[in-house]
Order: C-alpha cells, then sequence, then structure tokens
C-alpha cells in the first residue's frame, strides 16, 4: 500500500468523557449491534437517513446497497469499528495519508482532525457544510480530492 485514506473516522469512535466523539456510548453501540441482528433493515436505514445531512438526496440507493449486507459481518464490523481505540496503530502509519471530516457529521471533527495530527505524514481536509456521509452528499468534491491525492 502506497496510500491511505481515512474518511470521517476517529480513533476511538466511542462517546466517552475523555473521548467525546459525539456518536454512541458503549450500551447504544451493543444496542445497535443487536437492532442489525433482529432489525438490519430498519436499523441500517435509520442510521442512514439520520446521518445524511442534505435531506432532500434520493437515498434508495445507498439504502438498498447497505441492506444488501450480512447481519454476521456488519455487527461485529461496527463493534470492532466502535471499542477499538486505534491510537497505537495509527501512529504507526507512515506512507502519505489523506484524512477526511465533515464539520457537521456525528463523530465531533476535531477527533478526526486528531487522528491526521498523529499520522506522520498527512493531509487534513474539513468538509463544511456535510457530515459523515460526504463522500456521498459531496461525491464530486470528495472524488477530486482524492484523485488529486493519489496522483501527486
Amino acid at each position: 500500500m502506497k496510500k491511505f485514506i481515512f474518511v470521517d473516522e476517529p480513533a476511538l469512535g466511542l462517546d466517552t468523557k475523555d473521548n467525546p466523539s459525539g456518536l454512541l456510548n458503549y450500551h447504544q453501540t451493543l444496542d445497535f449491534c443487536s437492532s442489525l441482528y433482529t432489525d438490519k433493515e430498519g436499523a441500517l436505514n435509520g442510521f442512514i437517513k439520520n446521518i445524511v445531512i442534505d435531506k432532500s438526496l434520493n437515498l434508495n440507493d445507498l439504502i438498498e446497497d447497505t441492506d444488501k449486507a450480512n447481519a454476521d459481518f456488519v455487527s461485529p464490523l461496527f463493534y470492532n469499528h466502535m471499542a477499538n481505540d486505534w491510537s497505537d496503530i495509527i501512529k504507526t502509519i507512515d506512507i502519505p495519508s489523506l484524512v477526511f471530516s465533515g464539520k457537521k457529521s456525528f463523530f465531533n471533527w476535531k477527533l478526526v482532525k486528531k487522528v491526521s495530527e498523529e499520522l506522520q505524514n498527512s493531509e487534513f481536509e474539513l468538509f463544511e457544510n456535510v457530515g459523515h456521509m460526504l463522500f456521498f452528499e459531496e461525491a464530486d468534491h470528495f472524488n477530486k480530492s482524492v484523485t488529486e491525492f493519489i496522483e501527486k
């Protein structure tokens, strides 16, 4: 791997006193993971609809594709994503990295920026008017930034 791109991800996703991520605490994370087994479609649809800032966007394709995910894969993935603190690993990444965040994300963008600061060789780009789904809501801007980064 020659380059790495982070899209709106803090080192630790859980919302704690010491890590005000803005999303779910530990018990809420467990509840959401359980709901992926009992009502995957409802849980994912609600999650997607709540994290998209521009409510006028057509989400049908995004939701349809997301619904194809296997709960036995998605639930543990979400749990690991939220509950593991990747700070020690992030500090070891020495390849050029691009870190994105949306200022209106449910994740505290300052924690995402901290990831950029902990990487040895990184750039940070903040999207002002969108949140976690910045790659969907501002696809042209996102794709242009990724292309320019890869082509450097």
